[in-house]
């Protein structure tokens, strides 16, 4: 029996060991197909974070997972052409396109499964829970950490637009001033373009203005910036400067006019704001009262019962 053991042991050990060997030998030749893949994606070598450590380890291990990404968008696994084309749409509206492409978000999204939901079913694992039970809620957890990316996402363009259309009148009044101190209209958008680093609306401006330098009319660059960035405020401006260049009306008036609305927009939006301020504070403010009701009635209902049990 000891032998039978022992025999045991040291072929479940060797089995082990191939089986990592295995693993490691696939795991390094998908990273070198995922490097030649993330090549072709036309992104930064760093999409997460900046130059930090942990992430461009998040990095290498969603590059790993980049050859079998691509291969599923090629026959259309589960419509994943349509979802990625999606992303793609969505990443370019955040701003993020050109440090993220939509078959890394995926990987992120998976990377966010796994080690979510393996983390936390190790842990129920460690804290007592059978083995069916961590199966469970590693699925469970799982499923939803999948879309902890695509949230985050949603978040970003959510601030991102918000914070164009706040930018949208000032911009707008800067290429005005630039425009009366007898500047053409692509000259206006570079001077305003080199006022705020980081800006967003900038830097959509930015692209358009290369797009104009290229050779594109201006009315194309102007509506594929639209396009981009998806807001109501910033399509109305782009269409009234383009019907102003099509009719040959001067941009300085069209730019006044659109700045009067666009302000006036705006203080419309904060007006609507204010007026549902107070309903959407209901909600918030019956949590605290329940909160602190509880709270002062909770420890002397807790003393009646067990007095009344014991």
């Amino acid at each position: 029996m000891l032998i039978l053991n022992i025999v045991s042991t040291i072929c479940s050990s060797v089995a082990l060991v191939l089986f990592l060997q295995w693993l490691m030998e696939r795991i390094s030749y998908s990273y070198g197909e995922g490097l030649a893949s993330h090549g072709r994606l036309d992104v930064s070598i760093d999409p997460i974070l900046g130059n930090v450590p942990a992430a461009e380890r998040i990095n290498g291990l969603a590059i790993a997972l980049l050859p079998t990404i691509e291969e599923w968008r090629k026959k259309d696994r589960f419509g994943l052409a349509s979802i990625l084309t999606g992303w793609d749409q969505k990443l370019i509206q955040a701003g993020l396109r050109g440090r993220l492409s939509s078959e890394h978000f995926l990987a992120l999204s998976f990377l966010s499964s796994l080690f979510i939901g393996g983390g936390m079913a190790v842990a129920f694992f460690l804290f007592g829970m059978s083995l069916a039970g961590a199966v469970f809620t590693f699925c469970l957890v799982a499923g939803g950490a999948f879309f902890i990316p695509t949230m985050v996402l949603s978040n970003i363009i959510a601030n991102r637009i918000s914070l164009i259309g706040k930018r949208l009148p000032f911009a707008i009044e800067f290429m005005l001033l630039s425009m009366e101190a007898r500047a053409a209209f692509p000259s206006a958008i570079e001077i305003y373009c080199g006022q705020i680093p980081g800006d967003p609306f900038g830097q959509e401006l930015r692209k358009a203005l290369g797009d104009m330098e290229y050779g594109i009319p201006a009315q194309d660059a102007l509506t594929s910036m639209a396009a981009r960035i998806r807001s109501d405020d910033v399509s109305a401006f782009v269409l009234a400067v383009n019907t102003g260049l099509d009719t040959g009306q001067p941009i300085k008036d069209i730019l006044r006019t659109q700045s009067d609305a666009t302000r006036q927009r705006r203080f419309e939006s904060a007006e609507r704001i204010a007026k549902t301020a107070s309903t959407r504070a209901i909600f918030p403010l019956f949590l605290v009262a329940l909160a602190v009701l509880l709270l002062l009635v909770g420890p002397m209902a807790i003393k009646l019962a067990h007095e009344a049990l014991f």
